[in-house]
């Protein structure tokens, strides 16, 4: 079974790190660390515990969080670009609206910048600290391309 995501294999991060705002969602809305206190205490407990279960853990390693955001943003453009297709479709086929909430949870520029901040944080430690705990880590260049591969561990017998 392959398992893909942002954050997986994410661990927690050093308490004296959460104390300094990233952004401004941390400034204004977790002035007193609860949500990053909270997002900590899950990372060190029920997350391991899942986390524990793999037997290989590969990084994509993209080369900074900028180039995260950006290509975050690309994958809601293409989004927004086929949901805009589907819409135009349904109008041709004289669709009557009753299906639009299939076409909700796109996101604009502001919502997906406040998207991003909420894993700010842990993306940037993540890229510092991820390439020494994963298995192979594969880092990437801003247009996607595999530009290296680094091996830290002897893979499982059999291979991946």
């Amino acid at each position: 079974m392959l398992l893909e995501g942002w954050c997986v294999g994410a661990r927690a991060i050093p308490y004296d790190s959460l104390q300094k705002p990233v952004n401004t969602l941390e400034q204004e809305r977790d002035p007193h660390q609860v949500w990053r206190k909270y997002m900590n205490e899950q990372l060190a407990s029920s997350y391991q515990i899942f986390f524990e279960q793999f037997d290989l853990l590969v990084m994509l390693k993209a080369p900074s969080f900028d180039c995260v955001k950006q290509w975050r943003a690309l994958q809601e453009s293409k989004l927004a670009k086929k949901v805009q297709q589907l819409k135009q479709d349904n109008e041709k086929s004289h669709h009557n609206g009753a299906g639009d909430a299939q076409f909700r949870g796109l996101m604009d520029e502001n919502a997906l910048n406040e998207f991003m901040m909420h894993y700010e944080r842990l993306t940037k430690y993540m890229l510092c600290n991820m390439p020494e705990q994963a298995d192979v880590v594969m880092e990437l260049t801003a247009e996607h391309n595999i530009q290296r591969v680094e091996y830290n561990n002897e893979l499982p017998v059999g291979g991946v």
